[in-house]
């Protein structure tokens, strides 16, 4: 398993335009769950968002923290879906139970549910959104929020350059 995590490692920060469902599903076959790819996406994305920050400003990288030892709960959401995207979701309309406050204000774009079938997974990315961009809950805030130094279109144009830069075409 250890080659395919460390290949999707490789894709999801180099070649994310390179990602396929059946690159996704040849994965299992090799051992790497739709699970553990979802969590091994929701850390690399986490861990890049913070480096190309640092980089951008050009500071040093944050070290990575000691590992820590713990239980893995495997942990499955009970309504998960293959309808969109390459992995089981929780519908728009299925955040309830213990995932009810996976879509914060009602917000269940298809990039939040990709992280839902590991909640953990997308409770960090939202905190991370949160403090480098936005609350999802203020997203449909079209115009200046007193919280931030520079308006919505002046993000929209630096997160539209980052993706394309990235081959990000989501």
């Amino acid at each position: 398993m250890f080659p395919t995590a460390i290949d999707a490692v490789h894709r999801v920060v180099n070649h994310a335009g390179r990602i396929t469902r059946s690159w996704v599903e040849d994965n299992t076959t090799k051992g790497l769950s739709n699970s553990a790819y979802v969590e091994l996406v929701g850390v690399v994305v986490c861990v890049l968002s913070i480096d190309e920050f640092h980089l951008c400003l050009d500071m040093s990288l944050e070290p990575l923290p000691p590992a820590q030892a713990g239980v893995i709960t495997r942990y499955v959401p009970d309504v998960l879906r293959d309808d969109i995207g390459f992995v089981p979701m929780i519908p728009k309309e299925g955040a309830v139970g213990q995932e009810r406050d996976l879509f914060p204000g009602g917000v269940s774009a298809n990039v939040l549910r990709a992280l839902s079938s590991v909640p953990q997974a997308l409770h960090d990315w939202l905190a991370l959104a949160a403090a480098q961009y936005l609350p999802v809950e203020r997203m449909g805030n079209m115009v200046r929020d007193d919280a931030r130094s520079i308006d919505r279109m002046q993000m929209e144009l630096m997160a539209a350059r980052v993706s394309s830069i990235n081959e990000c075409f989501y």
